[in-house]
């Protein structure tokens, strides 16, 4: 899988249309939606429980678990049209959102 990363979003490369500079894909538009307010009225932070996968699944994808070349472990967030967004990148935009922020630069 390829990816692009710009400041703190990792996407998968399907999102960038070459003749469009925006990303049109679900897991680019989840980052509108993605809120640990919303996601914690659904389900349970507590144990433990990865923040960005919590969100993940409130904004409809579906959390995948991948390896890097050194064997580090990233979690995926996957939706419907093939493309994905890194939870990280999901919990961090709902930190943003939830704080009245927001805006995706």
């Amino acid at each position: 899988m390829l990816s692009i990363e710009e400041g703190a979003v990792v996407l998968s490369r399907n999102c960038i249309s070459a003749k469009e500079g925006t990303p049109h894909c679900a897991a680019y538009g989840a980052l509108d939606r993605a809120s640990f307010t919303e996601a914690k009225k659904k389900t349970s932070f507590y144990g433990g429980k990865n923040p960005g996968s919590l969100v993940c699944r409130f904004v409809g994808g579906e959390v995948y678990i991948a390896f890097d070349a050194r064997g580090n472990e990233n979690a995926l967030c996957r939706f419907s049209d093939g493309s994905w967004i890194s939870c990280g990148s999901l919990a961090f935009q709902a930190s943003l959102n939830d704080g009245g922020g927001g805006a995706r630069e």
